[in-house]
């Protein structure tokens, strides 16, 4: 199962599975002159425990933006009269 994420109008995120083995493979494909033609920015083959890390390490990153935004929020909340 390939999965495809769009960070933007050029570029995009690919992540396949490996057929040999038990690894994950991920691109970042950019997209600069012809739309038709994505060429290969970066490419990294993780195993399962670093892929875990990576889904880890992101949804602690999310969970600390949406606290940091709670806070943000908190500040400028007066209570009803």
């Amino acid at each position: 199962m390939k999965t495809t994420v769009r960070t933007g109008k050029n570029r995009r995120f690919v992540v396949t599975p490996v057929p040999q083995g038990v690894s994950v493979r991920m691109e970042l494909r950019t997209c600069v002159y012809n739309p038709n033609i994505w060429d290969l920015a970066a490419l990294f083959t993780l195993t399962p425990d670093q892929a875990g890390a990576l889904i880890f390490g992101i949804e602690q990153a999310l969970e600390a933006a949406g606290t940091a935004q709670d806070r943000a929020a908190a500040k400028f909340w007066t209570p009803a009269p």
